[in-house]
């Protein structure tokens, strides 16, 4: 197994050229395509953590507003979609001070204090357990997310390739 880091358009290109396998992705292709096969791997609960206790239980847009976050890319900010998700009648600009390419980026730089991010929870669990960061929660249930497996739908695939990803797909969940 070979992994490589590129942005959505770049993986899809080489799928489509065949110079790929498999990507994984955060959504499926925003240009639909009957030459690439998006399945969803599994969902995962998205939640904002900062690395000072909240000082409520659950949080509301004034406390937020002023804030320092930590985000991703400046094209998609997760933190306006946290926001909305949880404030959908409430707009204003979050402070991004800092940005990060990947979760475990995100992380390190809540730890230390550069802002608030939004990571998945699962990934977030061991430091919130072990009081380094802290949940900051909204007025609705955590914001949901899926990760996605593409393919080519035309490539020829051999044994190890299709045991490759049948196993992927049935160990991680909810696969369709």
């Amino acid at each position: 197994v070979k992994l490589g880091y590129g942005s959505h358009a770049e993986l899809r290109a080489l799928l489509l050229a065949n110079r790929l396998d498999f990507a994984l992705s955060l959504g499926p292709g925003r240009d639909a395509s009957a030459k690439v096969r998006s399945s969803v791997l599994f969902h995962q609960s998205l939640v904002l953590v900062a690395n000072e206790k909240p000082k409520r239980a659950r949080t509301d847009p004034e406390t937020l507003s002023g804030r320092p976050f930590v985000d991703y890319y400046p094209a998609s900010p997760l933190i306006r979609r946290w926001l909305a998700h949880h404030f959908p009648r409430r707009r204003f600009t979050p402070d991004v001070r800092v940005w990060a390419a990947t979760t475990d980026m995100a992380l390190e730089l809540a730890v230390a204090g550069a802002g608030a991010a939004v990571v998945p929870l699962a990934l977030a669990e061991p430091l919130l357990r072990a009081g380094l960061l802290h949940e900051i929660r909204g007025t609705r249930a955590p914001l949901s997310d899926a990760v996605w497996l593409e393919e080519s739908a035309g490539a020829w695939r051999g044994a190890a390739l299709e045991a490759f990803r049948a196993t992927l797909l049935s160990e991680l969940g909810d696969a369709k």
